[in-house]
């Protein structure tokens, strides 16, 4: 869940990490600070927690862009954007056809946003439909199954590496436990090829 990025940091700062110099640290540090996280946004994070924010995590429903003052503002900050892409209508929260989206149906959209990928500056961590293993969002395995989650997960991957799309990173994110237990995200794995890291909610 994003108040979990909070609750981490705040753990960090209380226990005495050092998060004051990236170039020291064995870690990246990222969080989640805004639905459109500005210039002003960052800045005060950063002094806030004495630190310098090396990712900075968005969220964005399907058939949504990324907000292009986001982009420029996280650059400018020399951060790099960790893209949530949630395969849900952001305003009912009615999950996308996952048939649909395999039989080419949402192509269009995908291009606009590979397109617009491409044209951020640097890496951009991509998290595709996270915490699968959940039971509250419409792309839970447990509504879908591990295999048409997989198969969801692949496809887009494919779409975007198959669109130029540059140094994109994959972070396949599950929540920390499978709820229910036999939600298991480990069916879901798409496979190493398709996964560069793997993050924990």
């Amino acid at each position: 869940m994003r108040r979990s990025l909070c609750a981490i940091m705040m753990l960090m700062a209380l226990t005495g990490c050092d998060m004051s110099d990236s170039q020291d640290r064995a870690f990246l540090f990222g969080a989640f600070i805004a639905d459109q996280p500005t210039k002003t946004d960052i800045t005060r994070f950063n002094d806030g927690f004495k630190t310098q924010l090396d990712v900075v995590l968005v969220f964005i429903g399907w058939g949504t862009m990324l907000d292009t003052s986001t982009i420029t503002d996280v650059n400018a900050e020399n951060a790099t954007l960790m893209i949530t892409l949630e395969p849900w209508d952001p305003e009912t929260k009615t999950g996308i056809d996952l048939e649909r989206l395999q039989a080419h149906g949402y192509d269009d959209y995908l291009q606009r946003l590979a397109d617009q990928l491409d044209s951020v500056t640097g890496t951009v961590y991509m998290r595709f439909a996270h915490e699968m293993n959940g039971d509250w969002y419409p792309w839970s395995i447990s509504r879908i199954s591990s295999e048409t989650y997989a198969n969801a997960y692949r496809y887009v991957h494919a779409f975007f590496t198959q669109a130029g799309v540059r140094d994109l990173q994959w972070v396949f994110t599950v929540n920390w436990e499978n709820v229910p237990p036999e939600n298991s995200f480990i069916a879901a794995y798409p496979g190493d090829e398709f996964v560069d890291f793997i993050g924990v909610d």
